[in-house]
């Protein structure tokens, strides 16, 4: 099921807008989103598609992974999570010591 849900252009474009917020108001809303990422994530399916730059996820991901107000800790950790389960593809890891 996380494998369809990523390859749905729809959601996909839906979660990682969710994601990109940036506003105070909009925390609960991007964390949730993250936690969707990193859950979908879990499927090695999805680890390479997620990382391609022309999803956003990985734009969104990194971004989360340098906030560094106490109340983004959640945040935060979702998306240092998600990167670190994105590495665990071999063509990824290659990719992100290359810097992309």
């Amino acid at each position: 099921q996380r494998a369809a849900m990523w390859r749905d252009a729809e959601a996909q474009r839906a979660i990682v807008r969710a994601a990109q917020l940036a506003a105070p108001g909009d925390r609960a809303s991007r964390e949730a989103a993250l936690g969707i990422l990193q859950g979908l994530a879990m499927e090695p399916e999805n680890r390479e598609p997620m990382w391609q730059a022309s999803s956003g996820a990985r734009a969104a991901l990194v971004a989360a992974a340098r906030l560094k107000a106490p109340e983004d800790r959640k945040a935060r950790l979702y998306a240092v999570l998600t990167l670190q389960k994105l590495a665990a593809s071999a063509d990824n890891k290659r990719a992100m010591w290359r810097g992309g």
